[in-house]
């Protein structure tokens, strides 16, 4: 509230002043969109005059990028894809340089990653339990 308005009316003498304060953080002041006196809904028998304050609370919306929702996943058709591209790397040998360790971390990643791709994807709701399955729904 700004300076010098009243937000008490004295019982006996009527005068007005101001023994009401309102105090919150820095951030909570930036929330507040309303605060005033309503000198018109004061109950009555009462000396105090009505603080009304709105504030903004909107939350931030998350950003929630899609999921892998290895739970719907078709496996037959996952453990297929990734058998044929584990195929294309050819067979397992013996690795004695840092360079074949790496080609051969490369191809191993490059293969997982693909297959990944017939994974069905979830946009999560900002309101989902990730440890929630359809079994607890029964």
């Amino acid at each position: 509230l700004p300076p010098g308005i009243a937000t008490l009316e004295a019982s006996n003498m009527k005068n007005q002043t101001r023994p009401d304060n309102i105090f919150c953080s820095d951030t909570l002041e930036n929330a507040f969109t309303q605060c005033e006196v309503k000198y018109h809904l004061r109950p009555v028998n009462t000396d105090h005059y009505p603080i009304i304050s709105t504030l903004d609370l909107k939350p931030d919306r998350m950003h929630l990028t899609p999921r892998l929702n290895y739970r719907e996943a078709d496996w037959d058709i996952v453990n297929e894809a990734l058998a044929t591209r584990l195929d294309n790397i050819g067979q397992p040998a013996e690795l004695t340089t840092q360079h074949q360790f790496h080609a051969a971390l490369t191809a191993l990643t490059s293969a997982i990653t693909e297959t990944v791709e017939h994974v069905p994807k979830v946009k999560p709701s900002p309101y989902s339990k990730r440890w929630w399955s359809k079994d607890l729904d029964q």
